[in-house]
């Protein structure tokens, strides 16, 4: 499918064109600009984004700060969220922990060293992403990011929307609701109800599971608990 295809599609789903009939050359640069502000929106909710991407790129030997995105430190797109973070050391990773202001704001040096990162802190700068490793790495270990990245931009209108097959009547609705305004159109409820439903059901497959963990370290005895007996 094309964004062609998928644009007439929306505008024929809201009446805005009869079956059969073309959009004019206008419309369809239109329909292709709300697209693009719509699976921009999109981005940001991590539960719609279809794929988390494992990269892999090198530290600088006491570089404490790294920019994320084209041209940067390193240089990919930039990340919507970043999930995970360890350090490859020798082919095994080593978990880092991803902080908050707070946790970051209380570590009171800053300058510490070591070989390998405890923790990083994620700015949530503009275009370029910006990261904060402490200690600051002193070996030139490789970082491992699993991260969301932003859905793809249509540029042309003869480009093909590459997406799972879900994707295909989520966006072909979703579209026509956000069309309807410009058009005066109300969408029907059935146009409403699919467009909501092809949504949350794109959610609920991307959805990952979660594993409960316990902030108390080392407390494990390894033994098992009899929730009969309480021992």
């Amino acid at each position: 499918m094309t964004a062609r295809d998928l644009i007439t599609g929306s505008l024929r789903l809201i009446g805005a064109i009869s079956t059969g009939e073309t959009p004019s050359a206008n419309e369809l640069s239109d329909g292709l600009s709300v697209f693009n502000d719509m699976i921009d929106s999109w981005s940001a909710d991590g539960f719609l984004i279809n794929e988390i991407k494992r990269e892999s790129f090198a530290l600088i030997s006491s570089q404490q700060t790294y920019t994320i995105g084209v041209s940067g430190d390193f240089n990919t797109a930039r990340p919507s969220q970043i999930l995970e973070v360890s350090v490859d050391q020798n082919g095994v990773e080593i978990p880092v922990k991803i902080v908050n202001t707070q946790e970051w704001s209380r570590i009171s040096y800053k300058t510490t060293r070591s070989t390998i990162p405890q923790k990083m802190y994620i700015e949530g700068s503009f275009p370029l992403e910006r990261i904060n490793l402490w200690p600051i790495p002193i070996a030139a270990n490789s970082i491992i990011l699993y991260s969301l990245k932003p859905l793809t931009r249509i540029t042309s209108l003869n480009d093909d929307i590459s997406y799972p097959p879900s994707y295909a009547k989520a966006f072909r609705y979703n579209l026509a609701l956000e069309l309807a305004p410009e058009y005066g159109k109300e969408p029907s409820a059935l146009v409403l109800s699919a467009a909501i439903e092809s949504k949350a059901s794109i959610a609920r497959s991307n959805t990952q599971p979660v594993y409960m963990t316990s902030d108390a370290e080392g407390l494990s005895t390894k033994k098992s608990f009899n929730w009969i007996t309480g021992v």
